[in-house]
């Protein structure tokens, strides 16, 4: 059979038995079948013949009355027209003749009738060529020109069935030549069948049903049957269009192609049932598409485009396209999109997508995609996106993305992300990631990420990330990570980090960190961190810290620290710290902490810290600290301490401390102390200290301490203290103490001690004492004290003693005391006391003491006294004696007592004797005597006595005697003794008794003569008392009674 028969619908072969049959032309050898027949059995066929029709009868179409039987044409190359009938309306053909003879129900009769074209009113379809009798012409209306279809036709005695009129042709029993005048009838139509009447022009009618409108084409029964109003339909099939009535542009083929639209417009339905319409009328739409046997079969939006069997069958969107066998079945959403059998079947939401066998299968929500076989097949949300065979195939969440062979195929949650095969296959978590082949494929959790061939593949948990080749491959905890190739392969904890090749491999931690090749490989514990290539390698503990190639890479034990290239490289102890190349590298043992290049580097004892390059470098003990370069760098001794670079370099004895450049460098002994630039440099004895630049630096003995730039820099003896730049810087000896400012700054003796700037600077004696600034500064002897700013400041005498700012300032004496400010400032003598503000201030002699303010102030003699505020004060003699406020203050001869204030204050002669206040207060003569506030004040003469209150007051004479109060005895060898007594001539005695002269004895002796003013013995004054007074006058005795106030 040729090529055309196989694309033509109901087209069967003619005679295919025949084995002479050629066929010349497209529609030769075949014949045209009703779309309600079955294929018939050719009653004879037109072997060996040629020609163009055959002819063949078989029962009429179901419910037309009256049929009986029904012509066929068939084409083939027989000679002419041949007859094949039962029934009526038969067709007589004389094979081989040019004529046609139609004589079944005599309708027309006649051959070689001749047609003329338009405008000509010749009736009929066919023409006859008389001038060349072999050629038959049609005419095709749309071409307005003839068309040759035949040869050797005769046509003759046309009577009956066929009628022609000007440019229509219809065909059909209806039709009588009686009908051809009906005014309806249009020019330019064409009508074979029954129709019902036409009411439009250019149409083309076949089979029973009406065509009212212009331009319509319709085959088959009841075709376009209800057109009222439409244009330029076309419509193929029985029922086709069958209830359309004003629709225009529309399109059916196939039976029941868009039988119960009312009114669509621009549609195209292709099959059986296509837009068919459950209801008739349906929804009024435009743009429709259907293709296939219930395409778009009901409930159809506009603009639908459906093609394939049963495709958008029920309830299309607008907008939406179906294409395979069942796509978008029921359901389809606005502007969806399923390709493919089965595709997005049941409820495709809108603007949904599913490409592929049984993608998107069953209730896609809007927005989702599904590319693939069963991709998104049950229950894909909305803005969910599978493409791939079984990706997101059951159960994919709200925007989720699946892509790849049974990428997210079940239980694929809302925004989560699957790309590759097989990835997040199985319950994969809420806004999770799975990218490689496998990767989070069995139970990704919530909002995991796995990038990579086999990446968390197994069960990773919630906020993790995998990253790389089988990188989380197993047990990936929450929020862990993991990234490079094997990185947390197998049992990675919660929140653990691990980066690079075949980091944190086997069991790593909760809370662990590992970054860089093969960090953290074996066994890394809990909140551990290991960074760097082969960092944490094997065995790291819980809370350890290694960072830098090979840092911690063999057993890091609890809660250490490594830094740097192999840092804590071997067995680092528990709670250790290393870091910098090599720290710690060998052995570093429990609680110890290693910072700096080859820091601790060999055997790095318990609790023991080293800071710095090479600090503690070899064999560092327990419990040292080695801060700085190469500080406490070989044989560092337990609980020592080293501080700068050098410090403590070589064998620092156990407990010792340098703090500073090259402090304590060599050779520091136990528990020495040197703190600053070279202090306890070489050889420190055993508990010596030494702080400040250089202090104790060289050779200082055992337990000395040195403190301050310089201070004992060379030679400090045992057991001395050194406090201040410079102090005791040379020479200190055994047990002193220098402090201050250049304090003993040159030879300090043993046992001696300098506090203050320069104190006992130079050759401080053993034993001596300077405190102060500038005390016992020069030549300070020894057994000596100088306290006080510039006390005793050049040449202090042994055990002399200057205590007080200036006190003993200048060349004090041997055994000198001097305690005051500028107290024996000046050439303080032997044994010499100075005690008070400028007392003893200049040129106090041997022995002498001065006590008070001022007291002994200029040039006091040798062993005077001179106590009080200004006692003394200027020019007391040798073995003077003044004590008081003023006592003997001016030129106090040889031998001379004033005691009291102001007692001899003024030029009291030698020997004399001055007791209290302002006793003898001027110009007392010498050897003179007075005794009681006031007594010989004014002038008192040589060897005279005043004993009493103001006695001799005045101008007392030499050798006269006062004895009471205001008693006086002006002239020379006087006595006056009584209260008020007054003696006025030489030699004269006078006694006085309450107030009045009671008795004198004066003149030559052996003379006597009483005076009285009493008249009785017995008083009557009660407030008087009985006296009595017993008086002895030259050998004379008696009493004499007298009476005193109360």
């Amino acid at each position: 059979m040729p090529s055309s028969c196989s694309n033509a619908s109901r087209a069967v072969p003619m005679n295919p038995s025949s084995s002479s049959m050629s066929c010349a032309s497209a529609l030769a050898c075949c014949r045209i079948m009703p779309a309600y027949s079955v294929d018939p059995t050719p009653i004879s066929p037109c072997d060996n013949q040629t020609g163009a029709f055959w002819v063949e009868t078989w029962n009429g179409p179901p419910g037309v009355s009256g049929s009986s039987g029904i012509s066929a044409v068939s084409l083939s190359l027989c000679d002419a027209l041949q007859f094949w009938s039962q029934g009526t309306m038969d067709l007589v053909v004389t094979q081989g003749s040019a004529q046609v003879q139609i004589d079944a129900q005599n309708i027309i009769t006649g051959s070689g009738v001749p047609l003329s074209p338009p405008p000509a009113k010749t009736f009929g379809f066919l023409y006859y060529d008389t001038l060349v009798p072999t050629n038959v012409y049609i005419w095709d209306v749309p071409s307005q020109s003839w068309i040759q279809i035949a040869g050797g036709i005769g046509v003759s005695g046309l009577t009956g069935f066929i009628s022609v009129g000007p440019w229509r042709t219809p065909i059909g029993g209806s039709f009588y030549a009686q009908n051809l005048t009906d005014p309806i009838w249009h020019a330019t139509d064409i009508a074979v069948g029954v129709p019902q009447g036409l009411t439009g022009a250019d149409s083309v009618l076949i089979g029973r049903g009406g065509g009212n409108q212009v331009s319509n084409t319709r085959v088959g029964v009841l075709a376009l049957n209800s057109n009222t109003t439409g244009t330029v339909n076309t419509a193929f099939g029985e029922l086709a269009g069958t209830n359309l009535s004003s629709g225009s542009a529309n399109s059916f083929f196939g039976a029941g192609a868009g039988q119960n639209i009312v009114t669509m417009n621009s549609t195209v339905a292709i099959g059986h049932n296509a837009l068919n319409r459950t209801t008739v009328g349906g929804i009024t739409t435009s743009g429709n598409v259907a293709v296939g046997n219930d395409a778009g079969f009901a409930d159809q939006n506009q603009n639908t485009v459906a093609v394939g069997q049963f495709a958008g069958q029920f309830g299309q969107g607008p907008q939406g396209v179906a294409v395979g066998y069942q796509a978008g079945n029921a359901g389809q959403g606005v502007d969806a999109l399923a390709i493919g059998d089965n595709a997005g079947f049941t409820g495709q939401g809108s603007q949904g997508i599913a490409i592929g066998l049984q993608a998107g299968q069953t209730v896609q929500g809007a927005q989702s995609i599904a590319i693939g076989q069963n991709a998104g097949q049950i229950i894909q949300d909305n803005a969910g996106i599978a493409m791939g065979t079984g990706a997101g195939q059951y159960i994919q969440g709200t925007q989720s993305i699946a892509i790849g062979v049974i990428a997210g195929n079940t239980g694929q949650s809302s925004l989560s992300v699957a790309i590759g095969g097989a990835a997040g296959q199985i319950f994969q978590g809420t806004h999770s990631v799975a990218i490689g082949s496998v990767a989070g494929q069995i139970t990704q959790s919530d909002s995991a990420v796995a990038i990579g061939l086999q990446a968390g593949q197994y069960s990773q948990g919630s906020v993790s990330i995998a990253m790389g080749y089988q990188a989380g491959h197993t047990g990936q905890g929450t929020q862990s990570i993991a990234i490079g190739q094997n990185s947390g392969l197998n049992g990675q904890g919660i929140h653990a980090v691990a980066i690079g090749l075949n980091a944190g491999v086997f069991t790593q931690g909760s809370r662990t960190v590992a970054i860089g090749e093969n960090a953290g490989q074996t066994t890394q514990g809990p909140q551990s961190i290991a960074i760097g290539y082969q960092a944490g390698n094997d065995t790291q503990d819980v809370d350890a810290i290694a960072i830098g190639e090979g840092a911690g890479q063999t057993t890091q034990g609890l809660q250490s620290i490594a830094m740097g290239l192999n840092a804590g490289q071997n067995n680092q102890g528990p709670q250790s710290i290393a870091i910098g190349i090599n720290a710690g590298n060998v052995t570093q043992n429990s609680l110890s902490i290693a910072i700096g290049p080859q820091a601790g580097e060999t055997i790095q004892d318990t609790q023991s810290i080293a800071i710095g390059l090479q600090a503690g470098q070899k064999n560092q003990s327990n419990a040292s600290v080695a801060i700085g370069p190469q500080a406490g760098r070989f044989l560092q001794g337990s609980n020592s301490i080293a501080v700068g670079s050098s410090a403590g370099h070589t064998g620092q004895g156990v407990q010792s401390i340098a703090i500073g450049l090259f402090s304590g460098e060599i050779g520091q002994g136990v528990q020495g102390v040197a703190m600053g630039f070279r202090s306890g440099e070489t050889n420190q004895g055993t508990l010596a200290v030494a702080i400040g630049p250089q202090a104790g630096q060289v050779g200082q003995g055992p337990q000395s301490v040195a403190i301050g730039f310089h201070a004992g820099i060379t030679g400090q003896g045992p057991q001395s203290v050194a406090i201040g730049p410079q102090a005791a810087e040379i020479g200190q000896g055994t047990q002193s103490v220098a402090i201050g400012l250049a304090a003993g700054q040159i030879t300090q003796g043993f046992n001696s001690i300098a506090m203050g700037t320069g104190a006992g600077q130079y050759s401080q004696q053993l034993q001596s004492v300077a405190i102060g600034t500038s005390a016992g500064n020069t030549g300070q002897a020894g057994l000596s004290v100088a306290i006080g700013s510039s006390a005793a400041v050049t040449s202090q005498g042994t055990r002399a003693v200057a205590i007080g700012s200036a006190a003993g300032q200048t060349i004090q004496g041997p055994q000198a005391v001097a305690i005051g400010e500028d107290a024996g400032q000046n050439g303080q003598g032997p044994q010499g006391i100075a005690i008070g503000l400028l007392a003893g201030n200049t040129g106090q002699s041997i022995q002498s003491i001065a006590i008070g303010p001022q007291a002994g102030q200029t040039v006091q003699g040798s062993q005077s006294v001179a106590i009080g505020f200004n006692a003394g004060r200027i020019t007391q003699q040798n073995n003077c004696v003044a004590m008081g406020v003023g006592a003997g203050e001016h030129n106090q001869q040889f031998e001379a007592i004033a005691i009291g204030n102001a007692a001899g204050v003024t030029g009291q002669s030698t020997l004399a004797l001055a007791l209290g206040a302002n006793a003898g207060a001027t110009s007392q003569g010498a050897r003179a005597v007075a005794i009681g506030v006031g007594a010989g004040q004014t002038t008192q003469g040589p060897q005279a006595v005043a004993i009493g209150y103001n006695a001799g007051l005045t101008n007392q004479a030499t050798e006269s005697i006062s004895i009471g109060d205001v008693s006086s005895a002006g002239t020379t060898g006087s006595i006056a003794l009584g209260w008020n007594a007054t003696s006025t001539r030489a030699h004269e005695l006078t006694i006085t008794l309450g107030g009045s002269s009671f008795a004198s004895v004066g003149g030559t002796t052996g003379t006597t003569e009483f005076k009285t003013d009493l008249t009785t013995t017995t008083p009557t004054d009660p407030f008087t008392v009985q006296r009595f007074l017993f008086v002895i006058i030259n050998g004379l005795t008696g009493t004499i009674p007298y009476k005193t106030a109360t």
